[in-house]
């Protein structure tokens, strides 16, 4: 799909450089806009007066196996430069060789595991402020090529095509020239990382968890009651305070044990934070949340980087975004939020699909045909235990199956949204207007039950003169099925992040409702 869409997906809903110094790169990551990122055919970076030989670059291969993986791109590379050196000029080795030497020494940082396999000969390279000899220099050269090529198919290409599927994630890759980014890199014009903004929030994060699991013991809180309210003190009490400082939920440090205006703050603030109803009730949802220990917060936060480095690293034009463990839909244009609402996804057993579609058509009072299978499973029983099965849950049969007949009944509700897919999964309404009154909203059989369907009719048909409020009602209570044809098609992408930033900075996280997260960190792991 050609739609580069995704920007600030949930976080709106989630360096500087150096030569000599070891200090945290971003050329790699320099605020600033530009085109020449990924995907953009050309040679960036204007080739200096050095030149390599180029049968030295297959000497290199022999001498480290390990870079094997990346010969096709690095002789590419090189080639497009007619052989010129790209981190040396006429001074000496420039600006960017430092940032990036800095940035592959500290890969824990990214999220990711693991070592580049030829770190060491390029450490013993990187001892001295001058080499002397061609041979040294060619040496250096090349590591930092490989190195390159290493760092960004681990931190901006993550898992392959393969393992996406493995993990379920059926949206298809971004696509990223890893050659071009790095001619863009080497002559400064590269704006942004080519991976999706919501990274380099994580990132932070991340260190800011890492540092909190270095310097803060993490005992459990016990509770000595059911759940604590304002004027409620208790040592746990002190406790709990204590630890929505460190978590930043409080800017003031505990000085007692007095549940008081400060800590129902704190408290609903934490609750914002992790999902749960904000009602300053400290029950057993919010201890257990306070109790996961840092070193498994760093865990999400690096299964969702990972995550972030498969998706579109730009955004354009209006589409919609379902992360399920957030139990919530959100429109976006660009890089802003117009809105948000609840939604209802799919049970453990009935997962909701992670994939990628057109919102093509809203269809009115519509028919529910009964799918395949819970046809088996609940329909046809249904009608074996009673004669008038059909009849009593407004059915009938149609063709060789059940459908279920328009009206408040209908189990899609008074309206449905079609973006078609092979998976049978779409946005509707439903009669179960209940569940979204609860903060874990898992029940449904994989199609995403919408909240507020009038507002999502509007906003889709808002370019059709004839569609409005007035209209949208009459026709979700005509009964008689109708079909509209969105006039500009809509990406909807349905995702899975359990962690996320948000756009005050606040760091965000969600019950794995999948249980998939430990999955995709073992196989991140082990990579």
């Amino acid at each position: 799909m050609n739609h580069l869409t995704f920007m600030l997906l949930l976080g709106g809903l989630f360096l500087s450089c150096v030569s000599k110094k070891k200090e945290p790169i971003a050329a790699i990551a320099a605020p600033k806009k530009t085109e020449a990122v990924s995907g953009v055919t050309g040679n960036f970076s204007a080739p200096s007066a050095l030149k390599l030989d180029s049968a030295a670059l297959y000497k290199f291969f022999s001498r480290y196996p390990s870079a094997a993986p990346y010969k096709n791109e690095m002789l590419t590379f090189y080639r497009g430069r007619r052989f010129s050196y790209a981190w040396y000029d006429h001074h000496g080795e420039i600006e960017q060789a430092g940032n990036l030497y800095n940035r592959i020494q500290h890969l824990p940082q990214e999220g990711v595991s693991g070592q580049v396999p030829f770190l060491a000969a390029l450490d013993s390279l990187s001892g001295t402020a001058d080499l002397e000899g061609d041979a040294a220099h060619t040496e250096k050269e090349l590591l930092l090529t490989a190195s390159y090529f290493y760092f960004a198919h681990k931190v901006y290409g993550g898992l392959s095509d393969k393992d996406l599927k493995q993990v379920d994630w059926f949206i298809p890759k971004k696509k990223v020239s890893y050659s071009d980014w790095l001619n863009s890199f080497l002559s400064g014009t590269a704006a942004t990382e080519p991976v999706y903004p919501q990274y380099g929030r994580l990132k932070a994060a991340l260190q800011t968890y890492r540092d909190i699991e270095a310097k803060y013991p993490w005992p459990v809180l016990k509770a000595e009651q059911k759940a604590y309210r304002a004027g409620d003190s208790s040592k746990v009490i002190f406790q709990i305070k204590e630890r929505l400082h460190i978590l930043g939920d409080m800017p003031e440090a505990a000085a007692d044990g007095l549940y008081d205006s400060a800590t129902a703050r704190g408290i609903r603030h934490f609750q914002r934070r992790f999902g749960i109803t904000p009602d300053g009730v400290i029950g057993p949802e919010v201890l257990r949340e306070l109790n996961v220990a840092p070193h498994q917060r760093v865990e999400q936060i690096c299964v969702n980087m990972e995550r972030c480095r498969w998706i579109p690293d730009s955004a354009k034009g209006e589409y919609l975004v379902v992360n399920i463990p957030q139990f919530a839909l959100t429109a976006f244009n660009g890089d802003s939020v117009l809105w948000r609402m609840r939604v209802v996804v799919g049970t453990a057993v009935h997962k909701t699909v992670i994939f990628s579609g057109l919102l093509k058509y809203v269809v009115f009072s519509p028919y529910w045909y009964v799918p395949p299978g819970i046809l088996r499973s609940e329909v046809l029983p249904g009608i074996r235990r009673n004669a008038n099965y059909l009849a009593t849950h407004h059915m009938e049969r149609y063709n060789n199956g059940v459908r279920q007949k328009p009206g408040p009944w209908n189990s899609l509700g008074r309206v449905k949204f079609l973006f078609p897919n092979s998976y049978n999964i779409y946005l509707h309404d439903t009669p179960a207007k209940d569940l979204f009154g609860n903060t874990k909203r898992a029940f449904s059989h994989g199609c995403i039950r919408v909240d507020d369907p009038p507002k999502l009719a509007a906003y889709l048909l808002q370019e059709i003169p004839d569609w409005n409020t007035q209209t949208i009602q009459t026709a979700m209570n005509s009964g008689k099925e109708k079909y509209v044809t969105i006039k500009r098609t809509v990406p909807v992408f349905i995702v899975y992040f359990t962690s996320w930033v948000d756009p005050q900075g606040g760091i965000e996280f969600r019950p794995d409702v999948y249980n998939r997260d430990q999955r995709l960190l073992s196989m991140i792991s082990e990579k």
